[in-house]
């Protein structure tokens, strides 16, 4: 979702200040303005008056990856995800993928559902996971897929929270 001309996002914690400088100076005035207002950062704040939001439509093949920050044993995962109404359509048709020891694997949606909201302004959808058989995993990773027709919604992310599912 970042421009062509940035090369390179943060890895961990201590580039994250050195990459948002670069991201900065690359993307001119009014994209760095929608940047500091609508950040990556606003996925994980816990805020529903923040919100991630691109600054186009979404595109087939962007991702979002959600780093565990530990290797965990997981079957199934569930993901909740607040978002604005306009990209509850984009959210059903993701696919999914985990990282298992440096190799990516498909995982199954085994069910995608709304779930009740307490903001009129935000939906609230609970994507289930199937990983078929227990894998050791630090990434998921949430792909835009092909969707249909030329008008997609920006990217409307307030939360988003990852679960392991209990067997």
């Amino acid at each position: 979702m970042l421009p062509r001309n940035v090369f390179e996002a943060g890895r961990n914690a201590t580039d994250l200040r050195s990459a948002d400088m670069t991201r900065r100076s690359a993307l001119g005035e009014v994209d760095a303005r929608h940047y500091i207002h609508h950040s990556f950062a606003c996925v994980g704040d816990g805020l529903e008056h923040t919100v991630f939001k691109s600054p186009a439509g979404c595109e087939e093949g962007q991702w979002l990856s959600f780093d565990l920050l530990e290797k965990v044993e997981a079957s199934r995962i569930e993901i909740e995800w607040t978002i604005e109404p306009e990209f509850a359509h984009e959210v059903q048709d993701m696919n999914y993928q985990i990282s298992e020891g440096g190799a990516w694997i498909n995982a199954v949606v085994q069910e995608c559902t709304r779930v009740e909201s307490e903001s009129p302004e935000w939906i609230k959808v609970s994507t289930r996971l199937n990983l078929e058989s227990p894998r050791i995993l630090n990434i998921v990773l949430a792909n835009i897929g092909p969707g249909s027709g030329s008008e997609r919604p920006a990217w409307g992310v307030a939360g988003c929270a990852v679960r392991v599912v209990p067997e």
